[in-house]
């Protein structure tokens, strides 16, 4: 069955998939995944005034999809989870280091439009922007 904008579903292999470890989808929620993208990204990282390491440090990003829905997350390098770890030890913040958290979180090996752009597209494509970033 031909859908639209050149989008393909075959109807009987959806059923095939519902209770194989699957997600059950409708075609409606699939049709609609394959049409979102991202219209604008906002940076934080790209208004910091002084240099940025780009392989420690963390940033907000807001991005709005072509749905109209803006959306948040706090994207953080690896290395800068140690830094913050380092910093709490000696603070006393987090039980001295002993953990870290934040909303929203996720990990990325280097700070870049580029990746992040990459990582979101690939939640998005996953169906995963509800779980890992925070609607505005």
């Amino acid at each position: 069955m031909e859908i639209g904008s050149g989008i393909i579903i075959f109807t009987k292999i959806i059923p095939l998939l519902k209770g194989n470890g699957f997600p059950s989808m409708t075609i409606e929620r699939i049709l609609f995944m394959k049409n979102i993208c991202i219209e604008k990204i906002w940076y934080e990282f790209l208004e910091i005034q002084s240099p940025v390491d780009h392989f420690d440090c963390n940033s907000d990003v807001i991005f709005e999809l072509n749905d109209g829905s803006k959306w948040v997350a706090t994207f953080f390098t690896y290395k800068n989870i140690e830094t913050l770890r380092k910093k709490n030890q000696l603070t006393g913040e987090c039980l001295n280091g002993t953990y870290f958290c934040a909303t929203d979180m996720i990990l990325i090996s280097e700070m870049s439009e580029k990746i992040i752009k990459a990582v979101l597209d690939e939640m998005i494509s996953n169906d995963e922007i509800e779980i890992y970033c925070q609607k505005l």
